[in-house]
């Protein structure tokens, strides 16, 4: 009797103590509701759920705590270790674990695709976008996939195009990714990639048409596409109905290959502005239509009065930029090697007479046009100011005036 007395007083006890703490977790929910919202609400009231658990394997988070887990940990892994040391969050292993259940094989992704339909449809993004492709180096060796049970790291076009058995067996060294970037939103979305292995022309221009077309099926509208000047790149575009080489070059696209849009090939400038820097380099010296000189010598005389007077004229050119070599893939360096504080400091010294600047004129001339192409083409703030500043219905004008006359004075350009 007295066992049965005892248990039942462990149980009233035990539901007791149950009922407070649903009235405290009651009374903790509606103070959070009046004082929070949002994101901020979601992860406090995360907080109070899951620091009632009784082990770190029965903690539960929610989808926009997950979504906030891997934004975090996108950009930054450490700071995201510094959160978890203060709020409960899931571990990066978790993070690893819900991402490799997602599908990203090679090819496609429609998911993704029905995904911005979807957002085109409710009014959440605009339909106007580029397309944007472009093939990244990788490590090129064969990995064991587990939960697939096959070995992965070979050339791998996924469903959308099948080159035969010979190719999967060739270890890939590049991935070709495909892009829609919208052009009044500010959105991107990668839509698919392939592991290739120098890719032809012909399979190329496919793979653009798919895409195109998938993109033309779920809402979308391509105004451009854009890639940078490898060698298979312009013979793709050409395949394409783009003639961009040549004495009157064409960016529009085949409209019979386009669902009957106007779409027009935009170069990156990124790799257009390392492309010149090369050249110049390369070639030591051009002349512009004017006959006048463009030397790479005035570059390399301007770094070496800097040096050797232990001051700058008010620009970053060092040994990096005039030897760029273990550089030569990054953008900031050509960018302040063409800039227009170089041609400001040259034309300085020519001013004041310093030997070896004295046939300076073309070298600067050179510099200020792919400077301000350059600036241009990356504006990215609608509130920019002079070179930068974006086109406009009042800019208009301006801007194409000053695109006439720069591709006027770069096709005038020719060697030594």
């Amino acid at each position: 009797m007295h066992y049965r007395s005892t248990q039942k007083i462990e149980k009233l006890g035990d539901a007791l103590k149950k009922l407070q703490e649903d009235n405290i977790s009651a009374q903790c929910s509606n103070l959070l509701d009046s004082k929070f919202s949002g994101l901020s609400l979601e992860l406090l009231k995360n907080q109070l759920k899951n620091v009632r658990a009784k082990n770190k394997k029965g903690q539960r988070y929610s989808d926009e705590v997950k979504k906030l887990a891997f934004t975090m940990h996108f950009y930054s892994p450490a700071a995201y270790e510094y959160l978890r040391s203060i709020f409960l969050l899931p571990h990066a292993r978790s993070l690893r674990q819900w991402a490799s259940s997602v599908q990203s094989e090679p090819g496609f992704f429609i998911d993704v695709m029905k995904e911005l339909q979807n957002r085109v449809a409710s009014g959440s993004i605009n339909k106007d976008c580029a397309l944007m492709l472009d093939a990244m180096h990788i490590r090129s060796r064969a990995m064991y996939n587990k939960s697939l049970d096959k070995y992965e790291g070979f050339i791998n076009f996924g469903p959308d195009l099948d080159l035969g058995d010979a190719n999967r067996e060739v270890l890939a060294t590049e991935a070709l990714v495909f892009m829609l970037v919208g052009l009044t939103g500010r959105w991107k979305f990668p839509i698919g990639y392939f592991l290739i292995n120098k890719i032809d022309a012909d399979v190329q221009s496919h793979l653009v048409q798919i895409a195109l077309n998938l993109s033309h099926e779920h809402g979308l509208l391509v105004h451009t596409i854009t890639c940078d000047c490898t060698s298979v790149n312009p013979k793709t575009m050409a395949l394409l109905g783009c003639q961009w080489l040549g004495p009157n070059p064409q960016s529009q696209l085949d409209v019979q290959l386009t669902n009957r849009r106007e779409v027009h090939l935009v170069l990156d400038a990124c790799h257009v502005l390392k492309l010149a820097r090369n050249a110049l380099a390369e070639l030591k010296l051009m002349r512009d239509g004017d006959g006048n000189a463009i030397k790479w010598d005035h570059i390399c005389l301007l770094n070496e009065i800097q040096r050797d007077e232990g001051l700058k004229f008010a620009n970053k050119l060092g040994a990096k930029h005039t030897n760029f070599q273990q550089h030569k893939m990054k953008v900031n360096v050509a960018a302040q090697t063409l800039s227009s504080s170089i041609a400001d400091a040259i034309e300085f010294l020519m001013d004041r007479g310093i030997p070896g600047f004295e046939d300076a004129t073309g070298t600067v001339s050179f510099i200020r046009v792919v400077d301000r192409l350059f600036d241009f083409l990356n504006s990215r703030s609608r509130f920019s100011k002079g070179y930068k500043q974006p086109v406009s219905k009042n800019s208009l004008q301006f801007w194409a005036k000053v695109v006439e006359t720069s591709v006027k004075y770069l096709k005038q350009l020719r060697g030594p």
